[in-house]
């Protein structure tokens, strides 16, 4: 099985070089105010939850996705975001059993651990490492994200 690996700096405009990063120095402050003015627009909630979103992702970028087991605790916490945001700019309520089930979103954070892994080692061979984890570690981000997506589906047909 071969898997899509998108951080291929091929496929991300500022890796490969088709965008100059002055662009990207530029639009990140205008479009990251741009949002927040529009967060605003809904509610001062939603931007609490965009400033939330924002401070994570940019604490998980620069230190935080090299550390074992909480990466993937964030990247489950970022899709429980998202649905957070969205239920406030569509003002639905959202049930606790929605936001139980995406918790163990968790399940595809330790998935895209394991195949990184699986690339890693066609590379690297018994010696990878794929961020901070060790091959050693690569069963057990295995049988924790099955086990998160039976979690997922128990609370889901609950």
């Amino acid at each position: 099985m071969v898997f899509s690996d998108r951080s291929e700096p091929g496929l991300r405009p500022f890796a490969s070089g088709r965008l100059p990063l002055a662009y990207g120095l530029v639009l990140a402050p205008a479009l990251a105010i741009l949002g927040c003015v529009l967060a605003w627009l809904l509610s001062g909630l939603s931007v609490g939850i965009l400033l939330l979103y924002f401070t994570v992702a940019a604490s998980y970028s620069l230190r935080l996705k090299k550390m074992v087991l909480l990466d993937v605790f964030l990247l489950a916490s970022f899709y429980t975001l998202r649905i957070v945001a969205g239920g406030i700019a569509a003002v639905v309520p959202l049930s606790v059993w929605l936001l139980a089930c995406s918790i163990f979103f968790l399940s595809l954070a330790f998935i895209k651990r394991y195949a990184e892994f699986i690339v890693m080692r066609s590379v690297d061979g018994d010696h990878a490492t794929a961020r901070s984890y060790e091959l050693s570690d690569a069963a057990l981000l295995a049988s924790m994200g099955v086990a998160s997506g039976y979690a997922a589906v128990l609370v889901l047909s609950l």
